[in-house]
């Protein structure tokens, strides 16, 4: 996945999919307490949200500017997408077409997984507001 990580700009990334509130609550808690959030994958060519939808919502609800972000080539091989449930199909394009639309899928319907998975990386929140 390259460099670390970057920080880009909360304004410019696209959902693919919606959140639960029980879970940005308690994630908007621990951000607070800790003081870190660890970086979300992003699609750098669309600028769509691949992981982290909760860690960018909770980020939003904190009046962050930036958030941290794993760039990836979502066209790549390494970056693979199946769906969480067996009624709907996933496929890169509609995840990228969604994230494109004014509509989202429920929460916890897609899972990427990424060939060389992100580190575990702490970034202080004093750096993105």
């Amino acid at each position: 996945m390259g460099k670390n990580y970057i920080l880009i700009e909360i304004k410019k990334l696209r959902e693919h999919e919606q959140i639960t509130e029980d879970a940005l609550k308690k994630l908007i808690d621990r951000i607070r307490s800790t003081g870190y959030i660890s970086p979300i994958v992003v699609d750098l060519k669309t600028m769509t949200i691949l992981d982290g939808h909760h860690r960018f919502n909770a980020a939003k609800a904190l009046s962050f500017k930036y958030i941290p972000v794993f760039p990836v080539e979502y066209n790549s091989p390494s970056v693979k997408v199946v769906s969480r449930k067996e009624n709907v199909k996933i496929t890169k394009e509609k995840v990228i077409k969604m994230g494109a639309s004014n509509s989202l899928y429920s929460p916890k319907t897609t899972k990427h997984t990424f060939e060389s998975k992100p580190k575990k990386i702490k970034v202080l929140i004093s750096e993105l507001v």
